[in-house]
């Protein structure tokens, strides 16, 4: 049973004991915590986590696949699909409205770990990362009208 900070329990000889439960509350989640970073790896500037089963087996041969399997581990298919690099209009689609922008601070991890592991230029990765959303948002649609063909 937890209690509240500096609340009394009994010890072994009935006495009442303080017990300070917010710090036994502090190092169990500091536990949970630790043992959740295990199973991870920092990327970039340290801040964007990685499954580390995903980033031992990523291939830093190819800049495309590398940024390719980073953005999967960083971002969900729905949201690379939703979203754009920069969250600006496209000058090919102009009809078309902005997406959102995928967040600035994972981007940059994603685009410092490939450029670093991959001897390449921020702009090839950024060009892949582009891809990788536009490529994500057909297959959304083509899954989209298929459901929609079998409800009609």
């Amino acid at each position: 049973m937890l209690y509240r900070d500096n609340e009394k329990c009994m010890n072994e000889t009935n006495q009442e004991t303080p017990v300070n439960t917010g710090l036994i509350q502090d190092r169990a989640l500091n536990c949970i915590e630790a043992a959740r970073l295990i199973h991870v790896v920092p990327i970039g500037s340290g801040k964007t986590l990685v499954p580390k089963e995903v980033y031992s087996k990523i291939n830093w041969k190819s800049y495309t696949m590398a940024t390719r399997k980073l953005l999967m581990a960083v971002f969900s298919r729905r949201t690379l699909a939703t979203h754009s690099l920069t969250g600006k209009a496209s000058p090919a689609f102009l009809s078309k409205p902005a997406k959102l922008c995928l967040d600035p601070k994972k981007v940059a991890d994603i685009v410092m770990t490939v450029t670093a592991n991959c001897h390449v230029k921020e702009g090839l990765v950024r060009s892949a990362i582009t891809t990788k959303c536009a490529d994500e948002n057909k297959m959304l649609k083509l899954q989209t009208q298929k459901g929609q063909g079998r409800e009609h």
